[in-house]
């Protein structure tokens, strides 16, 4: 197996943000922001609010308000304070060439996140608590909405404690921050983790100037179609990435809500707002295979491989977008020259939705030679795509170097005293059709050194052709040896 090599990733630039329910007013400054909630005790829940400024507007609140309501219960107000860290920079895009940003005295797009928290104790349990965020005003830069200054930026999250009332909301696992390249294809990763284990379900919903009150889109753009891309703009339910390929510089809008299911009972979500800035002039190079390593890290002259494994690993010089990633983007080629069916490509430890590590794997078992890996355009319409969107050439291939060991072991077991058969496991997976069913590739040798002959050999399962275990059938008692012919 290959040594697999992780990559800090650097989350693109960035989008700035919003505050809470508040009296005051803080001018253009707000791009993006959501709501969560902690739950800590008996109707009591840390809430959380997440916000990005835009270094080129004014600064950000040192406090926020948040307002909370049901149906059961009158609505309520709290404080939400700076917690320790906030303000530090998003790192600017790598996909331009470097600038110093606005954050720092300069002229390049540089956003700031701030983070708020306070304790909500909520008067009972219902079924449709909202805790709900503005902020004046959303950038007039924006060019897919009408009279962009004109809108607050409103953000919830919903919370049902009658039928969860111990329920923690879902909690965004990346910064919504990035510029997009005009022309090259995106999978924009909005995914969540849930600490309770729940059911999640993502759409793209209007973005919201208040409670029930959408934005106003300029023409064609929509709630679902909140970019000018030459795909369509298309989320995916189960993980949250938004596939699209923009197709001129513009500043978009877009909404996400995180809908949160038990026992198939919605319990509650989380509405996220992002500014999206898609830019021309990018920069960045086509990830291609590493160069090979040996355990150790050093180079090597080729990857290595074990006769049998039904898996390697892939691993890229640069991040790459999770979401690009496909079973059709890689094809296995054995040393017969014939392809080996590729079962999956999965990405490996994906932060902010791009990885350098993907675990690929096989119909068949590695045999003894030199396993050739290579890229295709898949079923996707593209390869593997870096952070910038810049696409992987197609036919990069790298070589496994398939070592057989010539030794096949197994465990150790106990057998018995009487029995007329026993099931055998090796190390790795054997070719079922190298073996006959007189078993005439296996004999026993008892305690005593007497050779007994195997009857029949059955149970080779792989659906493959291959497998790890095979059951010999005998009638006598002894110590199990074994060797392939």
């Amino acid at each position: 197996m290959l040594m697999k090599r992780f990559f800090p990733l650097v989350a693109a630039t960035a989008i700035a943000v919003l505050s809470l329910i508040s009296s005051k007013s803080y001018g253009s400054h707000a791009v993006g922001a959501d709501v969560t909630y902690q739950y800590v005790g008996p109707n009591q829940y840390l809430i959380t609010v997440r916000f990005y400024r835009d270094c080129d507007g004014i600064t950000a609140p040192t406090s926020v308000n948040l307002s909370y309501s049901s149906g059961c219960f009158a609505t309520g107000n709290v404080t939400l304070t700076q917690a320790p860290g906030s303000g530090l920079e998003i790192p600017p895009s790598p996909c331009l060439p470097p600038v110093t940003t606005t954050c720092n005295g300069g002229s390049g797009y540089g956003v700031q996140e701030y983070i708020y928290q306070g304790l909500v104790t909520l008067a009972g349990p219902c079924a449709d608590w909202t805790f709900a965020f503005t902020e004046c005003c959303r950038n007039a830069s924006i060019t897919t909405l009408t009279n962009p200054a004109s809108f607050n930026l409103f953000v919830a999250s919903t919370l049902d404690n009658f039928n969860a009332p111990t329920n923690s909301s879902p909690v965004f696992s990346n910064i919504p921050v990035t510029q997009f390249c005009v022309g090259n294809e995106f999978y924009y990763n909005q995914s969540a983790t849930d600490v309770d284990g729940d059911s999640l379900v993502f759409s793209v919903a209007p973005a919201l100037t208040a409670a029930g009150t959408p934005v106003t889109y300029a023409p064609p753009n929509t709630a679902l179609s909140p970019l000018a891309s030459s795909t369509p703009v298309v989320i995916d339910p189960q993980t949250g990435t938004i596939s699209f390929t923009p197709s001129t510089i513009q500043v978009g809008v877009i909404a996400v809500i995180c809908e949160e299911y038990r026992n198939g009972i919605k319990i509650g979500e989380v509405r996220r707002d992002i500014q999206m800035n898609v830019v021309g002039g990018c920069v960045g190079t086509a990830p291609v295979f590493a160069d090979p390593v040996d355990p150790q890290g050093n180079p090597a002259t080729f990857y290595t491989a074990s006769c049998g494994d039904t898996s390697v690993w892939i691993i890229l010089d640069q991040p790459v977008q999770c979401g690009s990633v496909t079973e059709t983007d890689i094809r296995i080629l054995t040393p017969q020259g014939t392809l080996n069916p590729v079962l999956n490509a999965l990405p490996f430890n994906c932060v902010n939705g791009q990885t350098d590590s993907i675990l690929v794997s096989f119909f068949y078992p590695l045999s003894v030679g030199t396993t050739l890996a290579f890229t295709k355009v898949g079923f996707d319409n593209n390869t593997f795509l870096s952070e910038c969107g810049v696409q992987m050439p197609e036919f990069d291939s790298i070589q496994f170097n398939v070592v057989d060991p010539g030794i096949f072991n197994t465990e150790t077991f106990d057998v018995g005293c009487s029995f007329d058969n026993v099931t055998v496991t090796f190390d790795y997976e054997i070719s079922c059709n190298t073996v006959t069913t007189s078993g005439s590739e296996f004999f026993f040798i008892d305690a005593n050194n007497v050779v007994y002959p195997v009857t029949a050999v059955t149970n080779c399962p792989g659906g493959n052709g291959y497998s790890s275990t095979v059951t010999s059938t005998l009638h006598l008692t002894f110590h199990l040896q074994h060797r392939f012919i």
